[in-house]
Order: structure tokens, then sequence, then C-alpha cells
């Protein structure tokens, strides 16, 4: 008698949950944001049987875009993918980075062999971050011996005044002391140590424009670039929400060269020649990190004006590099047609980490820098 009492209690449940669920006798659908779907089944689309992504249907391999890939897998709990991705250099470790001054090479073309020894210390910087995103959603430890050794080399490139210069082109030093490059790798090396007090010191002295709460390149011909805004207040801990509004200065409206529609976002710098797409998604995770959700929301929609379909399957999307060919990415070069015709993995995958609200610095930005050392709040 108790069991037939309990079924018809549990049976009542059952359907008052069930009419609960429904609306005029029909139950209501979930909300799914199409756009994102399409843009992410573009990055399985595109990921090769050696793991890697090439940067769009028509170009090679790079290791900042691939970093990129990786995390966007691990954030949708593709781990498989992104292990792909991170097995391939992995493989890689006593032949190619260990090798000669150490480091990976920039680019590859898609048989994954180097185009040529060219070690870019912010991509390798940008691997060690997928890693920590990959470790701190997993909690897994598979790649520990890959991220100690790239963090290894990355802090042998310490100057002795606290900046880093920026790799290696084969065994030559290349002695450029790249903001971005070295805020990058500030987050990459796990917690704080005097390789991160340095680095600040440096900055402060160096590269830090306190009228305008902004990092500089310290190149005087361009001397501002707009990723230093959001990836700066992304990464460091108090940093002040002043700096993405003086982000202001890059904005511009254009009509897109792929599909003649009005679109307003940022350039790479002051030129104002054409919108930068990835720049633009650096911006959406920058205010969605300052709860600054309406501005996140409006520059969402933008790039959603600017998708494009690159392959004969209509239900992937993907974002091109920028909007406009006859113009130039930062400080003068000449963009070249795919930039602006073909869907692009960085500006792609920084659209999906706006969507998600994932700021892929987050891992390693707690990192109790001490009062004093905060530069960016004196």
């Amino acid at each position: 008698m108790k069991i037939l009492i309990t079924k018809i209690i549990i049976t009542a449940i059952i359907s008052l949950s069930i009419i609960s669920c429904k609306k005029d006798n029909k139950i209501s659908p979930v909300k799914l944001n199409e756009p994102e779907l399409k843009v992410y089944a573009w990055f399985k689309h595109m990921q090769l049987e050696n793991g890697l992504l090439p940067s769009s249907i028509n170009s090679n391999i790079s290791l900042y875009d691939n970093a990129l890939a990786a995390i966007v897998f691990t954030i949708y709990g593709d781990f498989h993918r992104a292990e792909r991705i991170f097995d391939f250099f992995s493989e890689r470790i006593e032949s190619e980075f260990l090798s000669d001054s150490g480091g990976f090479s920039q680019f590859r073309y898609k048989n994954g062999n180097p185009v040529s020894k060219h070690q870019w210390m912010g991509d390798n910087a940008w691997l060690l971050i997928a890693l920590n995103n990959y470790q701190g959603k997993t909690g897994r430890v598979k790649y520990a011996r890959l991220a100690s050794e790239i963090e290894s080399w990355l802090r042998s490139l310490q100057n002795q005044d606290g900046s880093l210069f920026a790799g290696y082109e084969g065994d030559n030093r290349i002695d450029l002391q790249v903001t971005e490059g070295i805020i990058d790798a500030f987050n990459a090396v796990p917690g704080y140590t005097n390789f991160h007090k340095n680095i600040l010191q440096f900055l402060e002295k160096e590269r830090w424009d306190a009228n305008k709460n902004s990092l500089t390149t310290g190149w005087n011909k361009y001397n501002y670039a707009l990723d230093l805004h959001p990836w700066a207040y992304c990464i460091f801990e108090d940093y002040p929400n002043k700096t993405l509004f003086e982000a202001d200065m890059y904005l511009v409206t254009l009509l897109t060269a792929f599909n003649d529609n009005l679109v307003t976002g940022y350039c790479f710098d002051l030129d104002r020649d054409n919108i930068w797409f990835e720049g633009v998604g650096q911006m959406v995770v920058a205010f969605n990190e300052a709860g600054l959700h309406k501005q996140a929301t409006f520059y969402l929609k933008e790039l959603e004006k600017v998708m494009i379909n690159t392959s004969q399957n209509h239900r992937i999307l993907g974002i091109p590099y920028a909007s406009n060919g006859n113009s130039t990415r930062f400080g003068e070069g000449q963009l070249y047609q795919e930039e602006y015709t073909e869907s692009f993995v960085s500006s792609s995958a920084w659209y999906l980490f706006g969507i998600k609200k994932h700021n892929p610095f987050g891992v390693e930005k707690s990192k109790m820098i001490p009062e004093e050392d905060k530069f960016w709040n004196r």
C-alpha cells in the first residue's frame, strides 16, 4: 500500500512539473544564440588532422591563433580538441622548443613545419596562457612540462631594466621591447615574483601615460595601440576604467568592403583607416570585465553585422580580421585581401570570449600585487 501511494505521489509531481513548463499547451523553447553556435561550428570545421587551425581558410598557421583556439575549445568543454593543439606542441619540446635559442616558431605551414625559425615572445606567452586556462578549467596537469618549459624561456628573456626582449630570429636576439608581449608574459608566468615586479618597474618608467591612464608602445610614431587598453585592463588588478574610454580615440564608423554594412568599431591605431574586429572583440571582453555590459552588448551586435561564410557550409560563420582594403594594420603594414574578405581565428575567438564573458587572462589576474607596485593607482 505504501509503495502504491508513493507511486501516485511521484506521478502527480511529474505531471505538475510538465504542466508548469507549458504555456498554451506548448513547452517553452530554449533560446539559443544562433551566431555563437555558427561561429563555434566554424572553429571545429577549421581544425586540421594534425590538430592545428590555420588563421583563415587560405592562411598558414599562427601560434597565437592556435592558443586562442585552444582557449575557445576549453571554455566550451571540448577538451579533446584543445588537447590536440597542446599535443602537437608537447611532442615538439625536444625537437623544436629546446633547440637553438628556444621557443616555438611564430608561423608554420599547414603540414606543421615552421615557415622560419622566428620565435616571437608574445605568441609563446599566449600558448602558456592557453595552458593556464586549460589547467584552470580541468584541473589536469597533463601538460605541466610544456608549461614549465615555456615559463623558463620567458623568464630568460628579461633584461636588466625589467623589460623583455621580443624573442629570437633563429639564434639572433630580437632587441625590441614590445609592450603588448611584455604584459602577455607578465600574465602568463604564474604568481608574483621579482620577474613580475621588475616588469612593472619598467612599464612605469618607460611605457606609462598618466594623463591617458594608458600604456604606450614606446614607438613615437605610433605610440598608442588599441590592444594595450583592453589587455592591460584584463591583466592588471584594479586597473582604471578610464583606459577603456580613452580607447574612443580609435573609434571609427565605416562601410565594410565585404558586405557594405555600416559598422562602428575600433581601429588598430590613430590613423583610423579601418575597423580591427579582433580589437573590437577585445574591447567587449574588457567592457564585460568592467561590468559595462551595455557597451559590451553594443559591440557584440556590431560584430554580428560582419559575420561571413567562406565555405559551402551555411551552418558556419566567422568574422574577418579587418573591415577594408587599401588600409593598414598597426603602423604602416598593408592589409592583404584575405584579412578583410575571410573569417579569421583571432576575431572569431574574441567574439566568443565576449559572448561567454570569459577573460582569457583571468586565471592569472589575481597575483596579489602589492599596492605600492600598482603604479596605475598612484
